[in-house]
């Protein structure tokens, strides 16, 4: 993973502060959305999560204790919270 990150553009880490994303109409994505969020990620801020939260009508958030990639570090409880989500759903 260090070496694919290395070989991407320096730019990436800029990517997420650049990119505008007024076009999208949050309200209108009515469908069931799962956002998953690792407490120990120091890439992305917990604040955007809440954030797509009150902007989303019918999302959920779990943070569990992962970091920038939940699913490889955690798969077992990323897995779980997918399989709930969408039982539940």
């Amino acid at each position: 993973m260090a070496r694919d990150y290395k070989r991407c553009s320096p730019n990436v880490v800029y990517f997420p502060r650049t990119v505008n994303d007024r076009w999208m109409d949050y309200e209108k994505l009515a469908m069931p959305i799962l956002l998953i969020w690792g407490k120990q990620d120091h890439t992305l801020s917990v604040a955007k999560y809440e954030e797509l939260i009150r902007k989303l009508p019918n999302a959920a958030f779990k943070a569990i204790h992962a970091g920038h990639y939940p699913h490889r570090s955690n798969p077992g409880e990323v897995n779980t919270l997918i399989l709930d989500f969408l039982d539940k759903n």
